[in-house]
Protein backbone atom coordinates (compact mmCIF):
# COMPACT_ATOMS: atom_id res chain seq x y z
CA UNK A 1 0.00 0.00 0.00
CA UNK A 2 0.82 3.59 -0.60
CA UNK A 3 1.44 5.99 2.74
CA UNK A 4 -0.91 8.98 2.86
CA UNK A 5 -0.19 11.50 5.10
CA UNK A 6 -4.67 11.82 5.81
CA UNK A 7 -4.08 8.08 7.07
CA UNK A 8 -1.17 8.61 8.77
CA UNK A 9 -0.37 12.00 10.55
CA UNK A 10 2.67 13.39 11.62
CA UNK A 11 2.86 13.21 15.15
CA UNK A 12 5.35 16.11 17.58
CA UNK A 13 7.41 14.20 19.92
CA UNK A 14 8.07 16.56 23.07
CA UNK A 15 10.31 16.79 25.64
CA UNK A 16 9.93 19.71 28.16
CA UNK A 17 7.54 21.87 26.53
CA UNK A 18 9.43 21.84 23.56
CA UNK A 19 9.13 20.25 19.70
CA UNK A 20 12.47 18.24 19.53
CA UNK A 21 11.52 15.97 17.03
CA UNK A 22 8.42 14.01 15.13
CA UNK A 23 7.33 10.59 13.89
CA UNK A 24 5.25 8.69 11.58
CA UNK A 25 3.35 5.14 11.65
CA UNK A 26 1.19 3.09 10.40
CA UNK A 27 -0.86 0.32 10.95
CA UNK A 28 0.59 -3.41 9.00
CA UNK A 29 -1.95 -5.54 10.89
CA UNK A 30 -4.44 -6.23 12.97
CA UNK A 31 -1.91 -5.20 15.66
CA UNK A 32 1.49 -4.62 14.14
CA UNK A 33 2.63 -0.88 13.64
CA UNK A 34 5.44 0.02 11.14
CA UNK A 35 6.97 3.45 11.92
CA UNK A 36 7.99 4.44 8.53
CA UNK A 37 9.68 8.52 9.58
CA UNK A 38 11.15 9.85 12.29
CA UNK A 39 13.67 12.34 13.79
CA UNK A 40 15.07 15.00 15.81
CA UNK A 41 15.10 18.85 14.81
CA UNK A 42 18.22 20.28 14.32
CA UNK A 43 18.70 21.90 17.50
CA UNK A 44 18.27 18.69 19.27
CA UNK A 45 20.45 16.62 16.73
CA UNK A 46 22.71 16.02 19.20
CA UNK A 47 21.19 15.91 23.00
CA UNK A 48 21.08 12.30 23.39
CA UNK A 49 17.30 12.46 22.96
CA UNK A 50 17.43 10.23 19.81
CA UNK A 51 15.74 7.46 21.38
CA UNK A 52 12.21 9.17 21.74
CA UNK A 53 12.26 8.80 17.99
CA UNK A 54 12.13 5.25 18.60
CA UNK A 55 10.58 5.16 21.70
CA UNK A 56 7.23 7.79 21.23
CA UNK A 57 6.44 5.11 18.74
CA UNK A 58 6.26 2.15 20.50
CA UNK A 59 3.70 4.17 23.49
CA UNK A 60 1.23 5.47 20.47
CA UNK A 61 1.08 1.90 19.40
CA UNK A 62 0.35 0.59 22.69
CA UNK A 63 -2.29 3.45 23.26
CA UNK A 64 -4.21 2.57 19.94
CA UNK A 65 -3.96 -1.20 21.08
CA UNK A 66 -1.13 -2.51 19.23
CA UNK A 67 1.11 -5.63 20.55
CA UNK A 68 4.06 -5.18 18.02
CA UNK A 69 6.20 -2.63 16.00
CA UNK A 70 8.17 -3.91 12.99
CA UNK A 71 10.92 -1.16 11.02
CA UNK A 72 13.25 -1.15 9.03
CA UNK A 73 16.86 0.77 9.59
CA UNK A 74 19.64 1.56 7.49
CA UNK A 75 22.88 -0.54 8.27
CA UNK A 76 25.13 2.02 7.98
CA UNK A 77 23.18 4.04 10.75
CA UNK A 78 25.15 2.00 13.89
CA UNK A 79 24.28 4.21 16.40
CA UNK A 80 20.05 4.26 15.73
CA UNK A 81 20.87 0.05 15.63
CA UNK A 82 22.12 0.19 18.61
CA UNK A 83 19.30 1.88 20.15
CA UNK A 84 16.71 -0.60 19.06
CA UNK A 85 18.59 -3.28 20.74
CA UNK A 86 18.74 -1.29 23.62
CA UNK A 87 14.52 -1.25 23.60
CA UNK A 88 13.83 -4.18 23.25
CA UNK A 89 13.94 -4.85 19.44
CA UNK A 90 15.15 -8.26 17.96
CA UNK A 91 16.52 -8.76 14.17
CA UNK A 92 14.22 -10.41 12.10
CA UNK A 93 15.79 -9.93 8.79
CA UNK A 94 19.51 -8.31 7.95
CA UNK A 95 19.81 -6.21 4.83
CA UNK A 96 22.92 -3.94 3.65
CA UNK A 97 23.08 -0.63 2.18
CA UNK A 98 26.04 0.00 0.29
CA UNK A 99 27.39 3.86 -0.54
CA UNK A 100 30.31 4.55 -2.79
CA UNK A 101 31.09 8.15 -3.58
CA UNK A 102 32.30 9.41 -6.86
CA UNK A 103 33.81 12.20 -8.02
Amino acid sequence: GYLSIKKNPIHKITFKNNTIGFFAFKMKSKDVYYPFLAGLYGDFANSGLGFSTIYKPIEEAKKRGGSSISTYISSNNSSIFRAHIQLGFTINETLYTFVKHVK
